[in-house]
């Protein structure tokens, strides 16, 4: 079966686009909620500042991965293999 590369190539950088958007939109209302963390008795605020923030830890992660990934392959395009 034919597998279409360039579809592929799309796909993966809207994956890397994605998870930089997502992360960045993650780690903003992290910053937005931390006057409410410190204002909260019941430490609802800040389980939910660390579990978006162990997300957002995993979307970098994939960004990393992707991105260098991606820039593999630009090499490889130039070196024309």
């Amino acid at each position: 079966m034919y597998l279409d590369v360039s579809f592929l190539a799309q796909r993966i950088a809207l994956s890397h686009y994605y998870y930089g958007i997502t992360a960045a939109l993650l780690m903003i209302f992290s910053l937005a909620i931390v006057k409410d963390i410190y204002k909260d008795k019941s430490n609802r605020w800040r389980n939910a500042h660390i579990i978006l923030n162990c997300f957002a830890l995993l979307l970098f992660m994939g960004q990393g991965i992707t991105g260098a990934r991606d820039l593999l392959e630009i090499g490889k395009y130039k070196l024309g293999r």
